[in-house]
């Protein structure tokens, strides 16, 4: 059973659902203060994490006691703004590493996509990669990272963006690690209306 609970904000609505997560950051803390909020909307497209890619485990079969860190996706947020017949959306993404038995301090990066997609027909409208990276200082066991992604403009085919489109973030496969000792499918998400 999908069970989908919703909870709008100012500048923001959150969805959280046992499929696909989405959490809301502050926005003022995570963009800066706008000068400009007149043209802020709350009709900001969902982020949905793409089902599976919430979280990287390095090595990725490895069993509990042979992990050697493990980068997950903790919160996204977004600001939406309607610049005449389009919205620009920002999207912001928080998230750490934290070591496993086998780790060591170090830092550690991994790959990040970034897509928008179209309810219409499910098409992608745009997809970028971005690479994050986060350190663990030597006794830490756990670092943060945070991404800022490009804004992306796309028309407003309605008067409600989160009616046209849906956004979907996920590690891509594969991750590296620069430690500082040497050592040895995506499901279709609809928000219900």
């Amino acid at each position: 059973m999908n069970s989908v609970s919703r909870c709008a904000g100012i500048v923001f609505i959150c969805i959280i659902s046992n499929v696909s997560t989405a959490y809301a950051l502050e926005m003022p803390k995570l963009f800066g203060d706008s000068s400009s909020t007149s043209n802020v909307t709350q009709d900001c497209p969902v982020v949905f994490i793409d089902n599976g890619a919430s979280m990287i485990r390095m090595p990725q079969d490895a069993d509990a006691s042979s992990v050697r860190y493990q980068l997950s996706i903790d919160q996204t947020a977004r600001e939406c703004l309607i610049e005449g017949e389009n919205v620009s959306i920002k999207l912001g993404i928080e998230g750490g590493v934290v070591l496993g038995p086998a780790g060591a301090p170090g830092s550690f990066t991994a790959t990040i996509a970034v897509s928008l997609r179209r309810l219409k027909d499910y098409s992608l409208v745009s997809s970028k990669s971005y690479q994050v990276s986060a350190s663990v200082s030597p006794g830490g066991t756990r670092g943060d990272y945070r991404l800022l992604a490009d804004p992306i403009s796309v028309p407003l085919v309605s008067k409600r963006a989160h009616e046209d489109y849906e956004i979907i973030v996920g590690f891509s496969q594969g991750g590296s690690a620069s430690p500082a000792k040497p050592i040895g499918k995506k499901k279709k998400s609809q928000p219900e209306g």
